[in-house]
């Protein structure tokens, strides 16, 4: 066998990283998150497993901020040379359960046998070594297994940023049958307006009905009230940059609408306010400083004439 060129894996995510859509209300992710091994055989020769592998996860209740362990039984199928081979077994990964999606995460390792010799799969220090610096994965777009994988697609073509993957204002959308996706700028920043700095809660809107949006669109009363309700029901996950689960929990939310007053504040317009106990220390401590002084609602909808 000749020896793979070095780089030839470049676009490859390393150790078996990927993400799965989740079924919250199912309490467990969909059976996707196809992925790929690396193995470096005994001659040098570096082989890839097919892309497969494709499992699910349990959740322990819909609102989990993790996987359950155990609960991920994959292989994946090996040709060498013509000839099949599988991969030993393997359930030791989890993942961190983000809003619709887990996180591009899932570190793990399979066994392959090969002429009597048990040889495990890159890690990610050993990608490094024989293979060099890895790139953010792409050869999962060609079949889109996930929603996540769709999401980053449209990020990877400048539609979206990274600064705004988890969904919210789409709730219980298909992000693979979304067209036009855009990117819920700035204009969705705002300011914290009450901050109980004895018990670390925050306060604040997180969203105004028919007001205007960066790409001048506007989500109206009712849009508004089904957001905020499918949040409660399908998710809670208070987010960090829209890319990672914070170490801060919901604790409070309602609509209120026009002349309600919400912790002494009179608002103009329907708008949905959430209440934040922010657990982790440095991050309280961003938001005791004023380094943390908004929320942000990202997004992702199909625009319509």
């Amino acid at each position: 066998m000749e020896k793979v060129e070095k780089n030839t894996f470049k676009e490859m995510t390393e150790g078996g990283i990927h993400p799965h859509s989740l079924e919250r209300e199912n309490s467990k992710t969909k059976k996707d998150g196809a992925h790929s091994h690396l193995f470096v055989l005994g001659d040098g020769t570096v082989v890839e497993t097919e892309f497969d592998g494709w499992h699910d996860h349990e959740l322990e209740a819909e609102d989990s901020n993790e996987t359950k362990p155990k609960t991920s039984k994959h292989l994946h199928r090996v040709v060498i040379e013509g000839n099949e081979f599988f991969t030993g077994i393997a359930d030791d990964h989890d993942h961190q359960a983000l809003v619709r999606s887990t996180a591009f995460d899932g570190l793990h390792s399979h066994t392959l046998e090969i002429n009597g010799v048990i040889i495990a799969s890159m890690t990610p220090g050993e990608f490094w070594v024989h293979i060099g610096k890895p790139e953010q994965a792409t050869n999962a777009f060609n079949e889109l297994s996930t929603s996540l994988v769709a999401m980053e697609k449209e990020e990877r073509n400048g539609a979206v940023s990274d600064d705004r993957i988890i969904a919210l204002k789409a709730m219980g959308y298909d992000v693979n049958d979304r067209k036009d996706i855009e990117d819920d700028s700035e204009s969705s920043l705002v300011a914290i307006s009450k901050i109980d700095k004895k018990r670390q809660i925050v306060y604040g809107a997180v969203l105004e009905a028919d007001t205007i949006d960066a790409q001048k669109d506007k989500i109206s009363e009712e849009e508004l009230e089904e957001t905020a309700h499918n949040f409660l029901q399908k998710s809670r996950v208070i987010g960090f940059r829209h890319f990672k689960k914070a170490k801060a929990k919901l604790i409070e939310s309602v609509v209120v609408h026009k002349g309600d007053v919400f912790y002494g504040e009179k608002f103009k317009k329907t708008t949905w306010v959430i209440g934040v106990h922010v657990e982790g220390p440095a991050l309280w401590k961003a938001v005791d400083e004023g380094k943390i002084n908004a929320f942000s609602v990202g997004g992702f909808a199909k625009r319509t004439k």
